[in-house]
Order: structure tokens, then sequence, then C-alpha cells
């Protein structure tokens, strides 16, 4: 089993997917990591870095591929991305949403705990700049190089609002879905979804 975690910044793809990692004893990989390692490596900052990928594709490349590598090579793993669905199709998808004051909120508390530590932001209108500023560079590239708009619900076996979500409770809401979602099948999954979820979706 593979699950594939995405969402907006600061949805909590990666510390919701290392909670639900430990509930369901699977591995965690992150590609939002592994592209603060190439900033890292190259001397840049993350919005640098994003804004470099989108006139050099080699950059995604080597996302993609280590990506696909894991989907082909491992079994029985999370891995938080904003485009792992597309690259292993057959995996759980998850789509995690954070609006945008709880998103300030959010960056700010990061920034705080130096959670974030290849992006700094100076103030919240900083952090608001900044992050409007990379999703507009993600999008440009994700519809430029794949044609694929991330956020799009038709992509997700789940589409979750995070608003004011503890982590934990985050994490085993997905728990739950996973564990019926395996025990049922189509049909039966979402009538689970509807009935647990039902005052999430409603935000």
């Amino acid at each position: 089993m593979i699950i594939t975690l995405s969402g907006n910044i600061a949805s909590g793809k990666s510390t919701v997917a290392e909670a639900l990692s430990n509930k369901l004893g699977m591995k965690h990989y992150s590609t939002g990591e592994f592209m603060r390692q190439m900033a890292k490596q190259e001397g840049v900052s993350l919005q640098e870095l994003g804004k470099k990928a989108e006139k050099d594709f080699s950059i995604d490349k080597k996302i993609d591929d280590w990506t696909l590598n894991l989907g082909k090579s491992e079994d029985n793993f999370i891995i938080d991305s904003r485009l792992a669905w597309h690259f292993i199709p057959d995996s759980i998808k998850i789509y995690l949403f954070v609006g945008k004051k709880d998103q300030m909120r959010r960056l700010m508390l990061d920034q705080k705990l130096k959670r974030r530590k290849a992006e700094d932001f100076r103030n919240e209108k900083d952090a608001v700049n900044k992050i409007i500023a990379r999703e507009n560079s993600e999008d440009k590239r994700y519809n430029k190089y794949y044609k694929l708009d991330y956020h799009d619900k038709k992509h997700y076996d789940l589409w979750l609002n995070t608003d004011g979500m503890t982590i934990d409770y985050c994490a085993e809401v997905l728990r739950k879905f996973i564990e019926e979602k395996y025990r049922f099948k189509g049909i039966e999954t979402k009538g689970f979804v509807s009935k647990v979820l039902k005052f999430i979706l409603r935000k």
C-alpha cells in the first residue's frame, strides 16, 4: 500500500504524513524535504530554486525520477508531495487543504519554532508575499510541464479541509478513512467518508 499526500502550502502534508506513518507503521518520504536539500546544496532559497525550476525542467525531473523510483522499487510507505499521486497512480490519493487564515497562522508558528529552515519570513506580510509567489511558481510549472492542476478534487480519493484541525486529529481521520477504504472498496468507502467527515467538508 502506498499513500500519496498532496495539498496546498502549510496544509500539514509533512507533519500529518509523519504522524500517519507512525500510526500505520509505514515509512515516510517527502519531496518537499528533497527539494529543500536541493536548494541547500545549490546555496539558494526554496523560492529561488522554484523560480529557477520554471525555466529549468531538470530540477523537477530529479524530483519526478526520485518519486517514480520509489513507486516502482518500494511498497508500504507514505509520501507527501504535490504530484506523487500523478507518478504513483495506484496509490491512495489524498489532498489536504488549508484556508488563508489558518495558512498564515501555521506558517508564522513554523517560523517561530524554526520548522521551516529553508524559508525565512520577516513578518506576516512577507510570508503572504512569499507564499503567493511560491504557489504561483508551482502552479505555473505544473501547468507548463504536466498540464495539471493538482488542486482539482477529481484527482483524489479524499479531499480534506484541515482548518482548525490538530495534527493528530487529522492523521486519525486519515487512518480511519484508509482502513475503511481497504475494508470495503469503492462505494462503501464514499459512504464512510460522508458520515465521518460530514461536518468537516461543510467548511
